[in-house]
């Protein structure tokens, strides 16, 4: 087992592959049918599972928030991420919420998976409201017990995506 500080989930693009060289997304339909995972064929082929327009996340050991540390920036907030996290202060398993004053309209949401790993993640002050905040910090719970690990256990993830927030 290798250890890390941090590692980026990402819950879309199974189906396409990003050409930097022409500047476009190239799509690989048949990539879907060859993934093990229920969720991932799912997500994969357009029926998209997460609410809110959640579409990625990292996962972080508060250790690596040191101030010598700089963990950069996620999903295109111009702010370090490790600034924005400790400002945030996340406690309790109830999502912190931060808004970039720099008018990009982002704001970094995060909270307490477990006593050993933060949840953070980059949305769009629009989808900012206390309701989609709280189905996110849901939705990433939830995949981390029902879909990351070595047994899916998909009845349990599509059940706990479906709770009201």
């Amino acid at each position: 087992m290798l250890p890390v500080s941090s590692l980026t989930v990402t819950l879309t693009g199974y189906s396409t592959f990003q050409d930097s060289a022409r500047d476009e997304s190239v799509a690989i339909p048949q990539l879907c049918g060859k993934l093990q995972q229920r969720w991932a064929r799912r997500q994969c082929s357009g029926s998209d599972l997460f609410p809110d327009n959640l579409r990625r996340f990292t996962l972080i050991v508060p250790s690596a928030l040191i101030p010598t540390n700089g963990l950069g920036s996620i999903g295109g907030q111009e702010e370090d991420v490790r600034e924005v996290v400790q400002r945030l202060r996340p406690v309790g398993q109830a999502p912190a919420l931060h808004c970039a004053p720099d008018g990009n309209g982002l704001c970094t949401a995060a909270f307490r998976l477990s006593e050993g790993v933060l949840a953070v993640w980059v949305l769009a002050d629009t989808d900012a409201g206390p309701r989609p905040l709280r189905r996110q910090a849901a939705a990433i719970r939830a995949f981390v017990e029902h879909a990351a690990g070595e047994r899916e256990a998909y009845g349990q993830l599509i059940q706990a995506l479906h709770q009201p927030g």
